[in-house]
């Protein structure tokens, strides 16, 4: 099985909460295969709704091979798309052709009704679900900075003096680090340009407290 200790440390999962194998039928068919990585995201933590549905959102599966044409306005045989931003201008995806192997690049691309350019943009599946767990929890925690913050690259230096790497970095999106020092917290860095937007968030009052006054003099440079 697929290590997700890292998603499940910070969610605070401790046991399956995720769909039944067979509701996958519909991409086996189409498909005939799927990642390893991919089948155990789903089965394990594929129902957690913080997880999965606070921002972004993972293609939710119903076993009706109909559903899953609906998740996107290039939905084909070339690519399984199993992500999607919020406001759909986006989705993310696996190429048919690399779907045989256990934990394959992550593809994104734009959900126009202009003509449509993959781009590789994790180098697996699992760096993609851990990075994208950092970001759905600074939108999900009970207690956050809600607005992402302006900071500089001394700023980010700082978050890396002060927090210990979670190790989920990717080039998710713009490119995004996260820190934090305890379970319950992230912190995420999110390139923006020249410098970097900072979203942080807990499950624990307490502990955001603590990060909020680490943080809060953060991003003054940039104002």
């Amino acid at each position: 099985m697929t290590d997700f200790s890292k998603i499940k440390a910070l969610f605070d999962i401790k046991e399956c909460i995720g769909y039944e194998k067979k509701d996958l039928q519909p991409w086996f068919d189409q498909f005939g295969q799927l990642p390893a990585v991919l089948v155990d995201y789903y089965v394990e933590l594929g129902a957690h709704l913080g997880l999965n549905q606070t921002q972004d959102y993972l293609v939710v599966p119903t076993g009706d091979k109909s559903s899953f044409h609906h998740i996107s306005k290039h939905y084909d045989d070339d690519f399984l798309i199993f992500y999607g931003e919020n406001q759909r201008c986006c989705v993310w995806g696996i190429r048919s052709k690399d779907l045989g192997q256990d934990n394959p690049p992550v593809y994104r691309s734009s959900d126009s009704d202009e003509e449509v350019e993959w781009f590789q943009e994790t180098n697996s599946l699992l760096e993609f679900f851990n990075s994208m767990a950092m970001l759905q929890a600074a939108f999900s925690f009970e207690f956050s900075n809600e607005e992402p913050w302006n900071i500089t690259h001394t700023d980010v230096d700082f978050i890396k003096e002060n927090f210990q790497s979670k190790n989920a970095d990717s080039e998710l999106w713009t490119g995004i680090q996260a820190y934090g020092n305890d379970d319950s917290s992230v912190i995420v860095v999110m390139k923006n340009h020249d410098d970097y937007i900072l979203f942080f968030a807990s499950r624990d009052e307490e502990k955001y407290e603590e990060m909020f006054e680490q943080l809060e003099m953060l991003g003054k440079d940039s104002e």
